[in-house]
């Protein structure tokens, strides 16, 4: 693929006064079979139709289909290649910019992967509650050559603890205090949990280890294998594989994110939830010198943080739960439903 050829025609779309390398090419990570991702800059409007003219197989949504921030983008094929097209208007960058500078700040869910780990999270859950799940997985093995992931958050951990596998975890990764804000580095170590730390794991094992887990549980997968067309009726699913083979299923779930072939037929949007409850947009920081600075030093900025922003709920259920997980365990107050692809 000619990066150059490609950026100059997306650079004449209407409205584009910017495009940027992200990702992975970025950062000098990439591996042969990494998606390129482009975010392209623009002001007013963005012309989606001029997109489309180019010519390139795939899809291009329009502003605001993917929520706020990120609003939209193209999933395209260039030459064989994959290529991500990610909208920025730049009134509303410039706005959180400023935003940003002056301490506030609000939360957005944006559709990712179900539960916020791999799909062997949601078939880990699925067997236990003993319902008979089948995972289709493309790769011909569980070795990842990159990895977009580097860790696990706190909550995470006690998540996984439920589901009695956190030691797997904690035994090959390196404990640390990974929680920040605006850039300020935050120590939790006194926070009421066994896991008052994050961990540094990269996504090279964490799949693996919850592979072994559902493989544990009884979870068949089907490696070397895609999903290339469905059917449905009012009793379920024939799913056709790239195999020549078909599976018949009460449901279907797709968890390639803004990929999925399972959701982009059904034609179901991929949509963000902007949570505006005021209780958690706002906050003031404050940053102690003596605990939150990676140097040690005095930190310039000492705003004061409300207690409440610290305060974990009450833990409702013991350690192994068989129950759904966080039901009633650290559960945060959010308005409105997390968004996860369908």
């Amino acid at each position: 693929m000619s990066v150059t050829t490609l950026v100059e025609r997306v650079a004449r779309v209407p409205g584009v006064k910017a495009v940027t390398l992200g990702g992975s090419r970025a950062r000098g990570m990439a591996q042969p079979d990494s998606d390129w991702d482009f975010g392209l800059y623009y002001r007013d409007s963005i012309d989606t139709d001029a997109l489309r003219a180019l010519g390139y197989p795939g899809q291009v949504v329009e502003p605001g289909a993917w929520g706020r921030i990120v609003n939209g983008g193209a999933w395209l094929e260039v030459d064989g290649e994959r290529v991500d097209l990610l909208y920025r208007d730049l009134d509303v960058v410039e706005h959180w910019i400023t935003e940003a500078n002056a301490g506030r700040f609000e939360i957005d869910c944006v559709g990712g992967h179900i539960a916020g780990l791999p799909t062997y999270t949601l078939a880990g859950e699925l067997a236990l509650a003993g319902i008979d799940v089948l995972i289709v997985e493309p790769r011909p093995n569980q070795d990842i050559d990159g990895s977009r992931a580097g860790g696990l958050h706190a909550r995470t951990l006690e998540v996984l603890d439920q589901r009695g596998i956190a030691d797997r975890f904690l035994a090959e990764g390196q404990v640390m205090q990974v929680q920040g804000f605006a850039g300020i580095p935050l120590d939790i170590c006194d926070f009421p949990t066994r896991f008052n730390h994050g961990l540094a794991l990269w996504q090279s094992r964490i799949e693996p280890l919850l592979a072994e887990w559902v493989v544990e549980l009884g979870v068949p997968i089907l490696r070397g294998r895609s999903v290339v067309a469905f059917s449905q009726d009012d009793a379920g699913v024939d799913v056709a594989l790239s195999d020549g083979t078909t599976q018949r299923a009460a449901y279907l779930v797709g968890s390639a994110a803004g990929r999925s072939l399972v959701r982009t037929t059904a034609g179901l949007a991929f949509p963000a939830l902007a949570l505006v409850d005021d209780e958690v947009r706002s906050a003031e920081v404050t940053a102690p010198a003596a605990r939150h600075t990676p140097s040690g030093g005095p930190h310039p900025l000492r705003r004061r943080l409300p207690r409440r922003a610290f305060q974990q709920p009450r833990r409702s259920a013991p350690a192994h739960h068989p129950g759904p997980l966080g039901a009633g365990n650290h559960e945060p107050r959010w308005r409105g439903s997390p968004v996860a692809p369908a």
